[in-house]
């Protein structure tokens, strides 16, 4: 994924800067764009920051960071397997920081590339590509590939909402975790869960022990993140090429 983010930022780059050196006149920054760079660029480099070079180039710096950050989000499942905490109370804190983490990021994934769309938007318009609009788009389309993330992620923030199970769960005191209450709840909800995952991979499961079934559980656990993560980078890039008509660089 990294390489291919590296030929999306490059080619994005390098597409715009031919285009600008081949029109017949050199285009201006409107306000809107010069916002978009003002907040992105600290105010003792704002000065670099003037031409539509420089514009173009930040632009692309931040296709970079965006697909880094979304490239990291696979590991936000893989962390537990190289950490060791010292004690129950820091398990139980891993177990509850990381739940809240994923729903976070794609939360925040989200917020970046729509107003990085905005920014492609502002000075496409600038270099006279006729641009069509797709922040929105991207946003809705997020929040509906990945409601059940966002959803959960909002029952966490927002105190008047009620906070599912899994909150629940793993938001519990360590001290609790030896309770016979919570270990009827647990054992309930693991059931639940068997039943579910029984019709979902009910064959590859079938005379399996616990343990190899723990196994399997776990590489399905991987791959979810890692289709989400490859899914977040696919909206983001449809939403790129859809925003301007490629016929209409110059070259």
């Amino acid at each position: 994924m990294a390489d291919q983010v590296n030929q999306v930022s490059n080619g994005i780059r390098h597409s715009l800067e031919r285009h600008v050196a081949l029109m017949t006149t050199k285009p201006s920054m409107s306000d809107e764009t010069r916002k978009h760079i003002t907040k992105r660029v600290s105010p003792s480099q704002l000065q670099k920051y003037t031409t539509v070079e420089m514009a173009i180039a930040l632009l692309a710096l931040e296709i970079s960071d965006l697909g880094t950050r979304i490239s990291h989000y696979q590991h936000i499942e893989r962390y537990r397997e190289h950490f060791n905490a010292p004690n129950k109370a820091m398990r139980a804190a891993f177990v509850m920081h990381t739940h809240i983490l994923r729903g976070s990021e794609i939360y925040v994934i989200m917020e970046r590339c729509e107003d990085w769309m905005k920014f492609f938007h502002a000075l496409a318009a600038d270099l006279d590509l006729g641009p069509t609009q797709m922040a929105k788009k991207l946003q809705t389309r997020f929040k509906k590939e990945f409601e059940r993330h966002l959803r959960e992620r909002h029952r966490i923030v927002h105190a008047h909402e009620r906070p599912s199970l899994v909150s629940r769960m793993v938001g519990a005191p360590s001290e609790d975790l030896d309770h016979p209450d919570f270990a009827k709840l647990y054992v309930d909800t693991v059931g639940m869960m068997a039943g579910i995952l029984q019709k979902a991979i009910g064959e590859e499961i079938k005379d399996k022990s616990a343990e190899e079934v723990l196994q399997i559980i776990n590489v399905r656990r991987l791959e979810a993140v890692d289709r989400e993560c490859f899914t977040m980078w696919s909206i983001f890039l449809g939403h790129i090429n859809g925003s301007i008509d490629k016929e209409k660089l110059l070259k």
